[in-house]
């Protein structure tokens, strides 16, 4: 009998994965993400530390498969020793990156280490949408990061979100066309909410007074969702900030 993999089925890599991180938080500043709010500075753990974590993980508990749930691998300060580590250790893994970092050399490096799948932060193929969440990135550099990691036969999982308040419903379904051409094994799409402290909470409580009713008293990091006021529909008690959709 086969053992179905303990995980979403477009994520695993093999059938008994396990979690890792190995960096924490993320240069990029991203106007719909908390991340550095959260975890702060950037930082790596050394990779002998990784090197030692690993052979616990794979030899003593059995694992097969690594998820690395970083933020962005890509931005580790030993990365070509992490890649020469994990094409040691023979597991197949699957990462977060960003689309600006992938070249033809990295996306064959990283292949050769065992990388079979990769979650991109896309999140648009529109300009507008892009310079909007100051993801730093073009619509080039995402559509040639997608075809180099498919190319070597990584699969990529592409995060869109749908819902900035410039979008209409004829330039969300544009944006899914261009997505679409693209080779993606799976996408994995949001509503954009204003997240907690992000700037585009930030943005949204000038338009949306209702926000400072989330929670206790509106407080900074307590909100809680509230579907009396704004429904069961995704985002969950929260508002969307999109004006036309």
């Amino acid at each position: 009998m086969i053992e179905r993999p303990q995980e979403r089925w477009w994520k695993a890599t093999g059938s008994r994965p396990q979690i890792y991180i190995c960096t924490q938080s993320c240069r990029a500043r991203c106007t719909f993400c908390s991340t550095y709010l959260i975890h702060g500075r950037a930082v790596s753990r050394p990779v002998d530390l990784v090197s030692a974590d690993l052979d616990y993980i794979l030899d003593e508990f059995g694992h097969d498969s690594i998820q690395f749930h970083d933020d962005d691998i890509l931005q580790h300060t030993e990365f070509d020793r992490l890649m020469d580590l994990l094409a040691s250790k023979g597991a197949t893994w699957s990462c977060n990156a960003r689309s600006e970092f992938i070249t033809r050399e990295r996306a064959e490096q990283m292949f050769a280490a065992g990388c079979r799948r990769i979650f991109l932060g896309l999140e648009s193929l529109d300009q507008q949408s892009l310079d909007y969440y100051h993801k730093a990135t073009t619509v080039e550099m995402n559509q040639e990061a997608v075809r180099l990691l498919d190319a070597v036969g990584i699969g990529v999982v592409a995060g869109y979100i749908i819902g900035a308040p410039h979008d209409t419903l004829d330039s969300a379904l544009a944006d899914l066309d261009r997505l679409m051409d693209l080779p993606i094994y799976f996408l994995s799409a949001a509503i954009l909410p204003p997240d907690i402290g992000t700037v585009e909470y930030l943005r949204a409580r000038k338009e949306i007074p209702a926000l400072r009713l989330l929670g206790d008293d509106g407080g900074k990091f307590n909100l809680k969702p509230r579907p009396d006021l704004f429904g069961t529909a995704p985002p969950y008690g929260f508002p969307t900030v999109s004006r036309a959709l």
